[in-house]
């Protein structure tokens, strides 16, 4: 899903869909509009929507057997509400997620590169999950992750940013808990993340927004790297612990790009 973020849509990477067990139905599924760190940028809007794009899949786990089928979006994109077909699986409970599902079996995966989108954030890198035990009444999706939004300035052209911290995952397989919608690592975690491709000139006085969907959790010593198409690049380190909880926006200031 994507919009503040556009983005929501891919061609595979996701698990193949079993045989359907039972009829063909209809689902609406509603995004979660994410919310601003608190005492932070208060003269920006309270909320970014997120929203559904063509093209977008989510898959259906049956949460006793982990059955799954693959739904596909017939309308709603551009908007927070979307509706979706596909075959209901056999059970009485179940949980949706949308995201690279590429490793199968419910598990997801946060890759190491995410594609720079200026909208916000490139298709299916904002993971989400919905839980129901009634499929027809439709799926309210959350959000897993948080976001930083890195505000850059200076006169270089930005290539790529890499956000990495000691001792924290920030990109790898994950499990979702089905009662918490908490994202466990599944397999070996990766302390680091980038975002790619984005060749934006910055400004001196006006900051650039660079946004990297990163997990819930407290980053000491955050570490950021700028690399720019010149070559040089330039490392800095958040002067206080940043704090991510999941569904939040929080702004990284004052980051100035250069030389080291």
């Amino acid at each position: 899903s994507a919009a503040l973020l556009s983005g929501c849509s891919k061609t595979d990477g996701v698990d193949a869909p079993v045989p359907p067990a039972s009829e063909k139905i209809t689902i609406t599924a509603s995004t979660e509009s994410r919310s601003m760190a608190s005492n932070v940028r208060t003269s920006l809007a309270a909320s970014d929507e997120v929203l559904w794009s063509m093209d977008d899949t989510f898959v259906v786990y049956d949460m006793d057997s982990y059955n799954s089928s693959t739904f596909e979006i017939k309308s709603g994109a551009g908007t927070t509400s979307g509706v979706f077909t596909g075959y209901k699986p056999q059970g009485t409970s179940y949980i949706a997620l949308y995201g690279d599902n590429s490793y199968g079996g419910g598990i997801l995966t946060l890759p190491a590169e995410q594609t720079y989108d200026a909208s916000g954030f490139a298709p299916y890198m904002n993971p989400m999950a919905a839980v129901t035990s009634d499929l027809e009444s439709g799926l309210s999706f959350k959000n897993l992750m948080g976001i930083l939004e890195l505000n850059v300035t200076g006169t270089k052209t930005v290539e790529s940013v890499t956000v990495s911290c000691d001792g924290v995952m920030l990109s790898g397989t994950v499990s979702v808990s089905p009662t918490t919608l908490d994202i466990v690592s599944y397999g070996t975690p990766s302390n680091s993340v980038s975002l790619v491709g984005i060749n934006e000139a910055l400004d001196p006085a006006t900051a650039r927004k660079f946004n990297v969907v990163v997990p819930p959790g407290t980053y000491e010593n955050l570490k950021i790297r700028i690399a720019n198409t010149d070559g040089t690049s330039v490392l800095r380190t958040a002067a206080e612990p940043v704090v991510v909880e999941r569904n939040q926006i929080v702004p990284v200031m004052g980051l100035v790009d250069g030389e080291d």
